[in-house]
Order: C-alpha cells, then structure tokens, then sequence
C-alpha cells in the first residue's frame, strides 16, 4: 500500500475536515457553486462518521421521543458531488500541504490539498473532578443520548427490585450538570421520560428525583432572565430540583458530591457543561484564543495560504460585538459554513473574500411536552406557541426532506400516543464513553478488532514511513524526532515483580511460579479481550492462582489468594526509577502510565505505595475505561486522545514486547526497558522498539541526548 489517498484529478483539491454544521454547510455550498461556475475543483470531506448529526434533537433520542437514525443526515445523499472519505484526522502539516488520518480499521493514512477547511467541531469539556470522565456521560453523540436512555429505563428496573433503600433511591435518581440549550432541553426530555416510566414501574411521583445542577447564579445565562425564569418555572412545577451557584467535586457510581458539601446519591450523571475544540487544534502549533484556532474575520487562518476554519473548533471574531468571539452554536455553524464556502470558491475564481457577519434570529428550547421557550426576532414566547415555533424551526432546519418528513411524524406520534419506554441496548456504557464516543476509537470496533489489516506491525499499517523503514528489517525502526507523552506500563517496568518471588515460595513452594502465574495472567487476559469479554486482573488473578496451584497439586487457600492479592498492590519500585523518571519530567516529557490493572477504589494505589504517584498525578489510566486488555489498539488510542496528542507523540515505554508491540501497531514509539527475565523479539514483520535499554536512567539519557528534541 502506498498510504497516499489519491485524488486522481489534475485540479485544485479542496479538503473539508469534519462533517458538523459548519463543514456540511460548507461542502453542501461550495459544490453547488462548483457547479454554477462550471469550475473545476474535487472536494473531500474526511470525517469519522458518514452523516451529519443533527445535535439540536439528541435530547428528544435520549428522552424516546425521537428515532435516532432520524437525527443522523446521510453524507452520500446530500452531497453526491462531494468524495466522502471516513477517518479521524490526527495531525495537519501545514507547509508540506498534508494531513494524517485513521481509518476504519486504525491504518494511519495520508491526503494531500491545495485548500483546507478546518471543521472538526468540538468534544466535551472535562474539569479535572474525580471520577467525571468514569461516571458520567455527555450529550455530543447518538451512543450518548442511547445510553442515557436505556440507562435510565434499567436503573427504574432494578430500583423495583432494589432491597437497599439507599441504593434504589439511587437508582430513581437523575443528576444533569450544565443548564445551556443542551442541559435544559434534556432535564426536560428525561423528566417526561421518567415520569412515564415511574408510571410504568408502580412508583410514586416523590420516588423521582431529576437534579438540573448549574455553576454560574442563574439558569439559562445565554438567554434573557424572562424566558429564563419561565424554563425554571416550568421544570420546577414538573418536579425537577434546580441547585444553581454549585459544581460537582467528585462523581462516584453511586453518588455524587456537590462544592457546597452536600452529597446526592445517583447512578446516573449527564455532563452537559459546555465545550471544548476539538483535539487536533491543539496539534497544529497554530495561534489559538480561549482554546479555539484563531481566524480573520473571512474565515482565513493567519499565517497560512489556502486554510480556513469555522464552526466549534474557530474563535471568529463576533462583528456585531466588541472584541468577542461567536459562541459555538449550530445557528453559528450553519452560516459560518456559507460563508467558508463564498470565501473558498472567491480563492478560485479571484473574488473579494467577505467577512462572517451574522443577525441574531433568536434562540428556540424545547422543555418536553406542551412547553417551550423561545425568542425568534427577539419576540419572547413560551408555551405551546413556543412549542410550535421550536417544532416548526427544527423541521425547517433538518438538510433533508426524508428526515424531516421522519421528524414530523415523529412530533405526530409524541401528541397522539404516550411514549415508547424500550431499552435497546445498543448503546453500552464503554462506547458511550467520553473520548470513545467524541473522538470516535474506531479501534475498538470489531471490525478493526476482526480484520488482519489492524494486526499488522506499523511498517504495513502506518503509511506516513519511508520506504526504507517500510522493509521487513528487525533493526530498522528509527525514534522519531519529539515524543511528547511517555506512557509507562507499571508492573515491572515501574515497581518490581520480582519481590513477590518469596510469597510464591511460600504459598507454592516454588518461586519460579510467580513467572508460570504472570504467563497465565498475561495469555488469559488477551484471551478475554480476543473473546469479546472482560474480567478485571484482580478477579482474574486469584482464579488463575488457583488454577496454578491445582497444576502443582497445591491448595490455595483465601488467605493465601489474599496474601498474594496485598503483595500486588505493595511492589516496591525498581531502584532506577525516581532517577530515571525525574530526568524525563526535569527534560519535560509529559509522563503518563497505562496499566492492566484496575484501579484501586478506598486504598492507595501501587504507585502510590511505590512512592511514584508524584510523577503523574492525574495521568494514570487503567484499561478499565475500554474494558479490553493491552495489547488492543482501543487502549493506546484512548490514552492519546485523553492526552490530546495524536499517537504519533505518545513513546510506550514498556518492559513486555507484546506491549511495545501492541502500542507500534497503534501508531506509538516504543522503549523497551530489559528487566530481568525479558528481552527483545527479533522477528521479521514485527516492529522492533525504538530504543532498547536496561532500565530508566539509561532510558532518561537516551531520550535527552543529542538528535532527540524533547
């Protein structure tokens, strides 16, 4: 494979990156004035789904009154003149007029373009609260509003069998943080839902609690106090809880815990307090404000010839304000990509570029059934003429007559029959995740997981490689130039595995058990992943152990699985570490650790008994967040896109080649530190890792010395 998307035309090359409002309404423009003009030109649009979503409705899926498929806009449709190419843009080289993607299949490929159009929209905003990214969902993908809803609707189920009193309140008990368009719109939708179904599952309207919990003095800010008192009035009599002037400060499975010390028992968080641009703005070494890719007002990108940028991802100078910028909303998006497209083709065809200007047309907000607030022209409504403004803007708005035929019979239905209470169970918990949902994992889908494409080592599968380092050599795998994230797998290469030799020997008699257990640990957990299933290490573990000792004809006892259980969790650390680790930190590599390990709920952590936790704070991800085990690609994807790097930029430094293995085939770097009872796999066809060491302060040495740019 050559790794070069090929255009196949002689002409300008237009590329639109991201398929939101902003770059839809872009591409959609920009190929009728194509057309018009008769001008030759090939547009592609790179985006990792193959439709718009219409994000405007996504609380009405997540409170059943909606289809889902009815808010996805078909790409192929709408746009049959536009070449549609399915990947998640990693990095944009701005001078040699390139960028790099992944696929379907996680195969890192390249495409060329003579104009780009930057419109990748944005992804959740996480504060650093304990547990938020692990308990709670958003509401930026239809996997989100799905899971919602079918979690919602097994909780009340198992609420009616709950004998813990404490523990079913939980369970009846929905907490919305955030009390924009999205946050307000979905308290409402869940009420209706939940009042349903509380109808539904024999509870009483007081066994409901739906908790809308906003930071800033009022609901609403973005819209005037009047209609904003209004929205509250309405919620409040519909029996949502409104706790405004708090935040979250820890989101536990069961509960939350709010700034002001109170603490609300819930199973259910939904995360809608605003946003932020998406990640591979931050990789673009671009001047940005407020975290957006900053442009002229035409839509241009400072510095660059033939880049321009809109929508979530963009600060575009607001006109019609002083020295703001506009908010990321879809109104915002839908005109930005008007204009994108008139200043593109102005590039073409040598016409004046226009600035974004825009007139305010108002604001609708759906609050469930009969009410809405709205303000179109600055007209304040609310109720059920609001309802029908709002209705009737949304079916106006959808790009495609099919949906929005689909949608009106949708609103139909609402009025004339009750809703439809039904858990789909399409949407599980792992890829209704943060980042596998926003910044779309495709490595963890099963087709990437199925297809041997996704297994080949990265001289086959990342295309950005020369050909000499595309040779099937077992030497030939140069460091690239700046790793910036180190990933570091903890058991043995951080703490030392060896110190549970003497557990071994007394619990089996034989301390060259410990490496026949961590053998089985280590094929049993690959085996679990490869078999679509999951078992956490500390359940696996003391089965295996057990399974060990009945091979050794030994009876294993729970205190003895117990003993080795503490021994996990106390390893000392390698004496090389803290010296190698804080050459890396003081030379500024961001250190980060991945492990197969759970974490540790109540009690300190390995690292923390290793006396490490200092060196990565709040980076320390488990493969608990993707419910698979190293070395599947969905595990290294999820650190980077956690980290907001691509993978290029992330080093796995790792005592196992099947680690380092799995992170090459993933797009990462790798070290392999040579601990006792390990060393390299010299095999054609797999990836050999880039530095090879003894331990991390040779490591710390390697990677600060001359040709290496930290």
């Amino acid at each position: 494979m050559t790794g070069q998307v090929a255009v196949g035309l002689e002409q300008p090359h237009i590329v639109i990156v991201g398929s939101g409002f902003a770059g839809f309404h872009c591409a959609w423009r920009l190929s009728a004035s194509l057309r018009r003009h008769r001008a030759r030109a090939t547009i592609t649009m790179i985006s990792p789904i193959d439709y718009l979503l219409y994000t405007p409705l996504l609380p009405e899926v997540a409170g059943g009154v909606i289809d889902p498929r009815l808010v996805a806009i078909p790409l192929a449709d709408t746009l049959p003149r536009v070449r549609l190419v399915r990947g998640y843009v990693d990095a944009v080289d701005i001078a040699a007029r390139t960028l790099a993607f992944r696929d379907q299949e996680a195969t890192t490929r390249q495409l060329g373009w003579d104009r780009l159009v930057l419109t990748p929209g944005s992804i959740t905003r996480l504060h650093d609260i304990p547990g938020l990214a692990d308990n709670a969902r958003g509401l930026k993908s239809i996997a989100q509003a799905l899971y919602l809803r079918d979690h919602i609707l097994e909780q009340f189920e198992l609420a009616r069998a709950d004998t813990d009193p404490d523990r079913a309140a939980a369970r009846r008990t929905v907490v919305v943080v955030g009390s924009s368009y999205s946050g307000t719109e979905l308290i409402g939708q869940l009420c209706a839902m939940a009042q349903t179904a509380a109808r539904r599952f024999g509870f009483a309207p007081e066994d409901l609690r739906l908790i809308l919990v906003e930071r800033s003095g009022r609901m609403m800010p973005e819209i005037g106090p009047t209609l904003a008192a209004r929205a509250e009035r309405q919620l409040r009599g519909r029996g949502v809880q409104i706790r405004t002037g708090v935040t979250l400060t820890n989101v536990a499975p069961d509960h939350v815990d709010l700034s002001d010390g109170t603490r609300i028992g819930t199973c259910t968080v939904a995360w809608v307090a605003g946003v932020s641009a998406s990640p591979l703005i931050h990789t673009l070494g671009l001047d940005t404000l407020h975290g957006r890719l900053r442009v002229e007002p035409d839509l241009h990108v400072p510095d660059t010839t033939g880049v321009f940028a809109a929508g979530d991802a963009a600060a575009v100078p607001d006109l019609t304000t002083s020295g703001d910028i506009t908010a990321p909303t879809a109104q915002h998006a839908i005109r930005q990509g008007a204009v994108l497209a008139d200043n593109v083709m102005a590039t073409l065809t040598g016409a004046a570029a226009r600035p974004y200007r825009h007139r305010n047309l108002g604001t609708v907000v759906d609050l469930g059934p009969g009410f809405a607030v709205a303000n179109p022209l600055n007209v304040q409504l609310s109720g059920h003429l609001a309802k029908a403004v709002t209705r009737g803007y949304h079916l106006y708005a959808i790009p495609r007559a099919g949906n929005r035929w689909a949608v009106g019979m949708a609103y139909l239905a609402d009025l004339m029959f009750s809703r439809q209470l039904v858990s789909l169970g399409l949407a599980p918990s792992s890829i209704a995740r943060f980042a596998a949902s926003e910044t779309f994992e495709f490595a963890d889908n099963q087709s990437a997981r199925c297809n041997p494409t996704t297994n080949r080592p990265p001289n086959e599968r990342t295309k950005t490689m020369t050909p000499q380092q595309q040779s099937d050599s077992a030497d030939n795998w140069p460091l690239p130039a700046e790793p910036k994230v180190l990933v570091f797998d903890v058991n043995e290469t951080l703490i030392d595995f060896e110190s549970m030799t003497p557990l071994f020997e007394r619990v089996l008699g034989d301390g060259r058990a410990l490496r026949e257990w961590l053998g089985h640990l280590i094929m049993y957990s690959m085996t679990a992943t490869l078999s679509g299933l999951y078992v956490d290490y500390f359940t696996l573990g003391p089965g295996l152990l057990k399974m060990v000792g009945d091979i050794h004809g030994v009876t294993i006892s729970e205190k003895d699985a117990a003993l080795i259980k503490e021994g996990m969790l106390t390893m000392p650390a390698h004496p090389d570490v803290k010296k190698g680790l804080t050459l890396l930190r003081d030379k500024g590599f961001r250190l980060v650790t991945l492990t197969n390990s759970p974490p540790t709920p109540g009690g300190p952590t390995p690292l923390e008994h290793a006396g490490l936790k200092e060196f990565f704070e709040d980076h320390q991800y488990s493969i608990e967040a993707c419910r698979v085990y190293k070395p599947a690609a969905a595990v290294y994807h999820y650190v980077a896109q956690e980290e907001g790097v691509p993978p290029s930029s992330c080093m796995m430094v790792a005592a196992h080649v099947w680690d380092t293995v799995g992170a090459q085939a993933a797009g990462y770097s790798s070290a392999l530190i040579t601990r006792p009872g390990n060393a390299p796999l010299h095999v054609p066809g797999l990836p050999q890792p880039n530095v090879i060491v003894a331990d991390l302060e040779a490591l710390g040495h390697e990677l600060v010395g001359p040709g290496v740019n930290a």
